[in-house]
């Protein structure tokens, strides 16, 4: 079982269709998948998990949202995808994007699949964001946020950012979102292989890391960086206008 306060649950009540109480109905407790919809799309969540949680913070805080201007063709890199709610997004926002996320839990990458199938130039990779290739190891403990560690209880592929730039064929990525649960600093400090091909990052950093470390790295890669006003734990850094 997840608790929603009465706000939290009138909020996901006006996005998703459903009074407050109908939410805690069928969002709250623990039972088989279910559809809801979102401005006519069909999403896939597990109810009485933290599934329920990014649907509000995507279709209502909608934090990931890039605060540039993008080309009506932008390239997003969506690390740190969860079950494909602002991989979703950004396909309703921009009329022809290229999108990759990529999600450390496969059963979260599975969600994520089923959530982009209306997104005909998304595509969802199983991996954990590193600084180097292989295999990473991460714990599932807390269920709220999976993270990278060596005494995890799964694996993943490990995958790198200048990987991803190859697979999209050497272009710029037009805005990379950042969200994965404390393997920020690591995968920044290898940013200078591939910082210089990116035109806006956005990050949410997590403890220890710290938005002032955030800022200060992306500085080091010659970025123009700042704390994003919508979220206290986010930094937005541009290579340019």
């Amino acid at each position: 079982m997840i608790g929603l306060d009465p706000a939290r649950a009138d909020d996901l009540g006006r996005i998703i269709g459903m009074t407050p109480a109908e939410v805690v109905e069928k969002l709250c407790f623990k039972g088989p998948e279910v559809t809801i919809e979102v401005q006519g799309m069909p999403i896939q969540v597990r109810p009485g998990t933290a599934d329920v949680f990014p649907v509000d913070d995507t279709f209502g805080a909608g934090y990931h949202r890039s605060p540039w201007n993008l080309p009506e063709r932008p390239v997003i890199v969506d690390l740190g995808a969860n079950i494909g709610l602002t991989v979703l997004d950004y396909g309703l926002t921009y009329p022809e994007p290229t999108i990759v996320g990529v999600e450390l839990d496969e059963h979260n990458a599975r969600l994520a699949r089923l959530n982009t199938a209306h997104v005909a130039s998304a595509r969802i990779i199983h991996g954990g964001v590193a600084a180097t290739e292989g295999i990473v190891t991460y714990d599932t403990a807390d269920t709220n946020a999976y993270v990278i560690s060596q005494a995890g209880d799964r694996t993943a592929p490990a995958i790198t950012v200048a990987g991803l730039l190859k697979q999209l064929g050497g272009g710029d990525i037009d805005l990379l979102k950042m969200d994965i649960e404390g393997a920020e600093r690591e995968v920044l400090a290898d940013g200078a292989a591939w910082a210089s091909s990116v035109r806006h990052i956005l990050v949410e950093t997590h403890p220890p890391y710290t938005s002032k470390e955030c800022l200060r790295d992306l500085r080091r890669l010659g970025l123009d960086a700042r704390v994003d006003q919508r979220h206290p734990a986010s930094v937005a850094a541009s290579n340019g206008p």
